[in-house]
């Protein structure tokens, strides 16, 4: 699908596996026949439906896109905002979450057109420094470009158990296969990681992260998953597990090991007395030597 996606322009934005901006401004073609190409191939190519928005910018393709799945296309013009905006669920609106639409339901805040009825200023007291961009985008205002890259800051896997458990051998089975999958990823992107992190929610609801940082970058399965299981049988679960996550971060697209100073293999070549009275001379003595440290 996004081989078909990039044929029709460089200027794409993945979302996710299956969703993608595309900026069609430069293409001397009608925005609404380019989105019927598209589907049409990608039907033709694949035998898959997909749904298409169009509009003048990122917040109200989405809206579009989402208006008449599956196999829908729909085209919203300046003209037809904020009305048509009106009757959606708060929710709709990027930037505001779950927790936000929640917190907005109790004060009677549910479409969008309740928010229309706010200023600015009630909304930057609602929402912080995001409350003049909600307040923009439910008026058609939105200024973010479509980002032909997005630079990966984590990649993670999680799932809720059919039944909550406390065997600890299950969950690392759902940690292995975790591994895999993060580790095929990393490598389809040609990345490392040196900070791996376990999730856990327990059947009371209560969440636990707990990571660790490694001194060099790994990619493959094996450590990935060694380092996972280490970290999950130190969390010394009391409650069943009703949710288990695996994430990976620290990413590099370079292979290199975090060294430290007093490393073996460096302090053989290294004069530690020398380096010690240098900095001293330097830096009038703050640093001492004790022992084999700094």
């Amino acid at each position: 699908m996004f081989d078909i996606l990039y044929s029709v322009t460089d200027i794409v934005e993945p979302l996710s596996i299956d969703e993608a901006y595309l900026d069609v401004t430069d293409i001397d073609k009608n925005p609404e026949d380019i989105a019927k190409e598209i589907k049409e191939k990608v039907y033709n190519e694949t035998g898959l439906t997909v749904s298409a928005g169009v509009s003048y910018n990122k917040f109200l393709a989405k809206i579009a896109s989402d208006w008449n799945k599956p196999d829908g296309l729909m085209v919203i013009t300046e003209d037809m905002v904020p009305d048509i905006l009106r009757p959606l669920s708060v929710s709709k609106v990027y930037g505001i979450g779950k927790k936000s639409s929640e917190r907005l339901k109790k004060i009677g805040i549910e479409k969008v057109d309740d928010l229309l009825k706010l200023s600015e200023e009630e909304l930057t007291n609602i929402f912080g420094k995001y409350g003049k961009e909600i307040y923009d985008r439910i008026r058609g205002i939105d200024l973010r470009p479509v980002e032909t890259y997005r630079e990966t800051k984590s990649i993670g896997k999680e799932t809720t158990l059919k039944k909550d458990t406390d065997d600890i051998d299950l969950l690392s089975k759902y940690l292995k296969g975790f591994s895999r999958i993060i580790s095929s990823e990393l490598k389809e992107e040609r990345l490392y990681c040196r900070t791996v992190t376990v999730k856990i929610k327990t059947s009371h609801f209560t969440v636990h992260t707990k990571s660790r940082t490694l001194n060099e970058y790994i990619d493959s399965p094996e450590d990935i998953y060694n380092v996972a299981t280490a970290i999950l049988k130190e969390s010394n679960i009391s409650q069943p597990v009703r949710l288990i996550g695996l994430s990976v971060s620290n990413l590099s697209t370079i292979k290199i090991k975090q060294l430290s100073l007093f490393d073996s293999e460096i302090r053989k070549n290294i004069k530690i007395d020398k380096i010690v009275n240098e900095v001293n001379k330097k830096l009038g003595g703050y640093f001492v030597k004790k022992g084999s440290d700094i």
